[in-house]
C-alpha cells in the first residue's frame, strides 16, 4: 500500500500539469451530475423560501404537520439511509465496481463531511437544540426511533446522504445522466425524512444537504484534477492492493459509526 500511495503522491504534480483546464475539468463534473444539482436546486430554493416567510423554527412546525399513516411506517427506517453505517457498508459492497476515482473522492468527501458536521454541531451551533426541545409546549409530529433533544445543527444525516448519492449519481451518470435526478430525488427524501419524523428543523436539513454537495463537488474534483489519470492507468495488482485497503479504512469508520450509533445518536 506505501508503494502505491507513493506513487500517486510522486504523480499528483505531474498529472495535475496535464488535467485538462479548470474550467473543462468542473463542467465535465457538472453535466455528469447536472440532474442531481439540479434536483437540489430546486430544494433548496423551495427551502429558502419557506424560511424567509416562515423563519427557522415555524417553518418546521408547519411542514412537520403533515403527515400520513403510510409514510409514518416507512419514514423512521427510510431515513437511515443518511446513517454512516448504512453508507460504510453500501460503500464496501461497491468497491469492486466502483472507479477508484470516484471510490476516492467519496472516502474524502465522507471524512470531511464528519469533521464539519461534528465541528458545527458541537462547537459552532452547539446550543441549536432540537424540535423536541424547542417545542415543549406545541404538540409536534415525532416518530423517531430514538429522542433527540441538541445539537440540531446541521443534520449528519442530510449531509452524509447527499454526499452517498452524489458519487452513487456520478458513477450511473456514466451510462445515463438521467439517473441523477432519480438518485436526488432518493437523497432529498432521506433528507426531508429528518423532518418528517420530527428531528431536525429545515434549516438543518438544508444546510446538511448543501454541505454535503458542496464538499462532494471538491472532493471529486480535487481527486480527478490530481489522481485522476493515474488512478485509471494503475496496473491490476496495484489497483486491487489499493481496493483493499479501501475496504480496510471504510471498516474503521463502519466501526466509529456504529459505536456512535450504539451510544450516541445524534445525527
Amino acid at each position: 500500500m506505501r508503494i502505491e500511495i507513493c506513487v500517486l503522491c510522486s504523480a499528483s504534480d505531474q498529472t495535475f500539469n496535464e488535467s485538462p483546464p479548470l474550467n473543462s475539468e468542473l463542467k465535465e463534473i457538472i453535466h455528469r451530475l447536472s440532474g442531481y444539482l439540479a434536483v437540489f436546486i430546486v430544494f433548496w430554493a423551495i427551502g429558502g423560501v419557506f424560511l424567509f416567510l416562515l423563519g427557522y423554527k415555524e417553518s418546521f412546525f408547519e411542514l412537520n404537520q403533515f403527515h400520513i399513516s403510510f409514510l409514518d411506517i416507512i419514514m423512521p427506517h427510510y431515513t437511515h439511509l443518511g446513517h454512516g453505517a448504512l453508507v460504510s457498508l453500501l460503500f464496501i459492497l461497491l468497491v469492486p465496481r466502483l472507479d477508484l476515482e470516484i471510490a476516492f473522492a467519496l472516502i474524502i468527501s465522507l471524512i470531511l463531511v464528519a469533521v464539519f458536521v461534528n465541528l458545527g454541531k458541537f462547537y459552532w451551533f452547539e446550543d441549536w437544540d432540537r424540535p423536541l426541545a424547542i417545542f415543549k409546549k406545541r404538540t409536534i409530529h415525532f416518530i423517531s426511533l430514538t429522542p433527540n433533544y441538541y445539537h440540531a445543527f446541521p443534520s449528519g444525516h442530510s449531509a452524509v446522504a447527499a454526499t452517498a448519492f452524489f458519487f452513487i449519481a456520478a458513477y450511473s451518470g456514466k451510462a445515463k445522466p438521467l439517473y441523477g435526478i432519480f438518485w436526488a430525488l432518493v437523497a432529498v427524501s432521506a433528507c426531508y425524512s429528518r423532518l418528517y419524523i420530527g428531528v431536525h428543523f429545515l434549516g438543518d436539513i438544508v444546510a446538511g444537504s448543501f454541505m454535503g454537495v458542496g464538499l462532494s463537488l471538491g472532493g471529486y474534483y480535487f481527486v480527478r484534477r490530481t489522481w485522476g489519470k493515474r488512478l485509471k492507468n494503475l496496473p491490476d495488482s496495484s489497483e486491487n492492493n489499493i481496493r483493499k485497503w479501501l475496504k480496510i479504512i471504510t471498516l474503521i469508520l463502519l466501526a466509529f459509526d456504529l459505536y456512535v450509533l450504539l451510544n450516541q445518536n445524534y445525527l
